[in-house]
């Protein structure tokens, strides 16, 4: 599921975001809008935002942390933990805050010469490691499994420091990221994931036995981003595609691959603490460098067995949104001398995608009668384009979320501004099938779709990429067969079906 949920103002001298401008805690963000402001958002069905002023010096890091806590940096090196009491902490060298994180053992600061974690209540040092000023510090993370672990990634190695047993290994790693789990470190290179052990007293990490997979090439980048979902499952964040990892004791496989966006993701995080009926939550926050907000997570697509009571019904919906008078599927095959086609439901699979139908029954229940008539609708398209409109919805094709080309500019509207659904199945059929008509004995598939028609406006011809009329929430085609919706969140996937043609050869005889 992926929604976007805000879309930050970004300043004319500040156009795009690095990846130190935002951080994303559980549920809650924090993004340095110009030198001396930052937002603070919670997240919750949208975006409640707070943006506050810091105009006494320049803010060049922030750091949200799990709970929401916020710690920032400004230019002279002055690190502030806000909490239920203000926390300043001043370097003694005046040496610039080059990384600022929330690890599980504290706050983890960066300066040139030292790596300092210091506690979050007191703002007392816990750690403190001298460093080279020379390394170029990618990332850090800790862990306290059975003893204090530190891990911080380099340009060229990533140094895995014991703080009890007060050793350093350096292992000879090409990577960007790192983090702690499952007993191993898993790094994260721009083109591939690993898996090492963690070393112990009597036994050193060696690059040995390493279990490896290759992240997909979809695009160019030259940033990427690890987060740990799970304890068995890692998101790797490559420019705008999210790559998602199933690891286990001996080895990593790389589950699926999403594209969210056309932009580059900056910063990656959990949405919330609150979890779903299995136990987990998989909700999570991403930030573009345009400085979209953008909700991701899991949508559940289930088959619907055959021969149950639940398949029937979809056969009874289904039936009753044929049109049944389709020219091209009756009158031009009986010119033909060709028995008519019908249409039969193969296979469906039912789409349960939180997010979304949360937002479509918030937008139902603030409707009147008989504004907020629910009706089934349907939409055909390439089956490459499936997966996305699953995940997103169906959007506008200048939506920053939109990954699909232009098909046309739209008959009786525009769109670049709305969306396309039908009221019938079989009139759809043929967009899933390079927009020629279904012939037996073939099958393509069709998406289903909960929608909120609201006020529409029925268009008498044709007139093209005209803009939404002020005062409806959708235009209604001139021959009744489609609708032209306003707000993609008036439509709400909810089955993918797999619809086969067939020959209708029943005669007014088969009734006797």
């Amino acid at each position: 599921m992926t929604q976007l949920i805000y879309r930050l103002h970004l300043p004319s001298e500040k156009p795009t975001l690095r990846p130190h401008d935002a951080s994303i805690g559980h549920g809650v963000i924090g993004v340095i809008e110009t030198p001396s402001k930052f937002l603070i958002g919670r997240v919750t069905g949208g975006l409640e935002e707070t943006s506050e002023e810091r105009t006494n010096a320049s803010i060049t890091r922030i750091a949200v942390g799990s709970v929401g806590e916020l710690a920032y940096a400004d230019e002279t090196g002055t690190v502030v933990i806000e909490g239920t009491e203000e926390i300043k902490l001043k370097n003694t060298d005046n040496e610039e805050v080059r990384f600022l994180k929330w690890v599980e053992t504290g706050l983890a600061i960066i300066f040139k010469t030292s790596l300092q974690i210091v506690d979050k209540f007191s703002g007392q040092t816990k750690t403190n490691i001298a460093l080279d000023p020379e390394l170029h510090i990618n990332d850090i993370d800790s862990a306290s499994f059975t003893k204090l672990w530190c891990v911080i990634s380099c340009r060229h190695t990533v140094q895995v420091s014991s703080l009890e047993l007060n050793e350093t290994w350096v292992l000879p790693a090409e990577c960007a990221l790192v983090i702690p789990t499952m007993m191993k470190i898993a790094v994260a290179s721009l083109s591939c994931v690993e898996l090492h052990p963690l070393p112990t007293d009597t036994n050193p990490p060696l690059l040995v036995d390493l279990n490896r997979a290759t992240i997909p090439q979809r695009e160019d980048h030259d940033t990427v981003i690890l987060s740990l979902l799970k304890p068995e499952k890692l998101c790797v964040v490559t420019g705008g595609w999210v790559h998602c990892y199933e690891i286990s004791e001996k080895s990593i496989t790389l589950d699926r691959s999403v594209q969210i966006c056309k932009e580059t993701i900056i910063a990656v995080g959990r949405a919330s603490f609150r979890k779903t009926e299995d136990g987990i939550n998989n909700d999570f926050i991403l930030i573009t460098n345009n400085g979209l907000v953008i909700r991701h997570g899991t949508v559940n697509v289930t088959k619907i067995e055959h021969e149950t009571s639940e398949f029937w019904d979809v056969e009874d919906k289904i039936n009753a949104c044929m049109q049944g008078r389709n020219e091209l599927y009756v009158a031009d095959r009986l010119k033909e001398g060709l028995p008519p086609v019908k249409f039969v439901v193969d296979d469906a699979w039912k789409i349960d995608n939180r997010l979304l139908k949360t937002r479509f029954d918030r937008l139902h229940s603030v409707s009147d009668p008989p504004l907020n008539r629910v009706r089934y609708a349907f939409h055909g398209t390439s089956p490459q384009n499936i997966d996305s409109i699953i995940m997103k919805g169906l959007l506008p094709f200048t939506h920053p979320l939109s990954i699909a080309g232009r098909v046309d500019e739209g008959y009786f509207g525009s769109t670049s501004k709305g969306i396309y659904v039908s009221r019938f199945a079989d009139y759809s059929l043929q967009y899933s099938n390079n927009v020629r008509p279904l012939e037996p004995p073939h099958s393509v598939l069709l998406l289903m779709f909960t929608t909120l028609p609201g006020r529409s406006l029925h268009v008498k011809e044709a007139v093209g990429p005209v803009d939404p009329t002020p005062g409806y929430d959708s235009h209604e085609s001139p021959n009744f067969l489609e609708w032209y919706l306003f707000d993609e969140a008036r439509c709400c996937p909810a089955m993918l079906l797999q619809i086969r043609a067939v020959e209708d050869t029943a005669t007014a005889g088969n009734d006797f």
